[in-house]
This record gives structure tokens, C-alpha cells and sequence, in this order.
């Protein structure tokens, strides 16, 4: 059993690398594990402490994906305490604990049903928690101890297959906002006016960040003067 379980572990290892995509990462994730252990559903969750936001770019209930919002990080609910803690929770959940569960806001996916046997995996960036995996079961005691062990070692290789997914778009989203630039830098070398100026400066702006509302302010130091060359509010001019 050992011996296939590292085989399988290896497919895992070499399905993930194969992917740069954040989607495709966990994508590939679930349809591996979900071959090696019955679940019922499978979510990831990824925390930035800058904005204090979870967000949940994978949620499968019952073979169907589901789209959740971001929200606040909450360290009541299964997923805040494993990421505040960097420890894995293995819950059998009693039927007289799910009004609780409820309550405490981690019911995602198909939210007319309950799970029996729920495990939270942390998944670690060097010593933080980045993360978490969640995979649950609406039998309960549904998983073994070994389950959780090869999860463990499951749950490390997703978190590198997101770490590189992570530094891929980084490099992407760099190198797309230097070409616009480049284009910004080059447009601007070749037009003369105000108003041809301001409408470049607008346009490539444009290609990196909202501009529903965009103004340019010009002072003109001798008349200690101020005019707009160009406003945009609400996507209007």
C-alpha cells in the first residue's frame, strides 16, 4: 500500500509541475485526489494578509463547481483557525453541530446539504500559512488516519504548484504592464498638444487599472493657475 501510495503521490507531483495557471494548478489537483479518496466536495482558499481577505479560487460540490466571494478572514470558522494556526482540523461533525457550523458561515457549494467528515489542510509558504484545503465527505468517519498523512504530503505539493503559479502571473502581469508602458512611452515620443497627450495618457492608463473616473490636473506656476485638461467621471467625459 505504501508503494502505491508514493506512486500515486508522484503522478500528483508531476500532474501539478506540468501547470502555471492558478486554475489549472488546483484544477489538476482535485482530479488527481479525487481518483485516490472519496470526497464529495473540495475547496482551496487563499489568504492575503495585506487586505485581510480569503478568497476561494476553487470550490467543487458533488462534481459541480461553485463561484464564492472573498470575504474577511474569520478565525472561528475552520478555515481562519487552520490559517491562524497552521495546524490541520479532522471534524466528524455531529448532527447536532451543524446548525453551529452554519452559523459560523463555512457552509459553501451545495449549502442544502452537510458533510460528515470535513478536513482542513494547511497550506504553507515557508512559515506562513498561505492557505488552506478543505476536503469533505458526507459520511462520516469517511477518512483514516493515513487518508490525512497522504492529504498531508498532497497538500504541500499544491502549495509549491500555487507558489510557482503565483510567481508565473506575477512575471506576467510585469511584463504586460512594461509593454504598455513601452507603447505609453512610445505614442507619447511622436504627438504634440494638450489634448492628443491627454487621450494617450488616458488610453494606456486604461490597459492597467480602472479609470471610470480620471482626471489630469496641469499648473502653470507663473499664474498660479490650475486647469484639466481632460476628466473623466463615471466613464464620461
Amino acid at each position: 500500500k505504501r508503494a502505491s501510495e508514493l506512486a500515486t503521490l508522484n503522478e500528483i507531483v508531476q500532474a501539478i509541475s506540468e501547470q502555471i495557471e492558478l486554475k489549472n494548478v488546483l484544477t489538476t489537483a482535485y482530479e488527481q485526489i479525487v481518483k485516490l479518496i472519496p470526497l464529495d466536495a473540495f475547496f482551496v482558499a487563499l489568504y492575503d494578509e495585506a487586505s485581510n481577505l480569503i478568497s476561494y479560487p476553487i470550490v467543487i460540490d458533488e462534481g459541480k463547481s461553485f463561484e464564492e466571494s472573498s470575504e474577511l478572514l474569520n478565525p472561528d470558522n475552520f478555515t481562519g483557525k487552520v490559517i491562524t494556526s497552521g495546524k490541520l482540523i479532522f471534524e466528524t461533525v455531529k448532527p447536532e453541530d451543524i446548525a453551529q457550523r452554519s452559523v459560523n458561515g463555512e457552509s459553501f457549494g451545495n449549502k442544502n446539504k452537510n458533510y460528515g467528515t470535513m478536513l482542513f489542510l494547511p497550506l504553507r509558504s515557508g512559515a506562513k500559512t498561505m492557505g488552506c484545503l478543505s476536503i469533505q465527505n458526507y459520511d462520516y468517519f469517511a477518512y483514516k488516519q493515513d487518508d490525512v498523512a497522504l492529504l498531508e504530503n498532497i497538500a504541500n505539493q499544491i502549495s509549491i504548484g500555487i507558489q510557482n503559479a503565483q510567481l508565473f502571473n506575477d512575471a506576467k502581469q510585469r511584463n504586460e504592464e512594461l509593454a504598455v508602458l513601452n507603447g505609453l512611452s512610445g505614442e507619447l515620443s511622436t504627438l504634440s498638444g494638450i489634448t492628443n497627450i491627454s487621450d494617450s495618457v488616458f488610453k494606456y492608463t486604461s490597459q492597467l487599472m480602472r479609470t471610470s473616473s480620471f482626471f489630469l490636473c496641469l499648473l502653470d506656476e507663473k499664474q498660479l493657475e490650475v486647469s484639466f485638461p481632460l476628466v473623466i467621471d463615471d466613464g464620461e467625459r
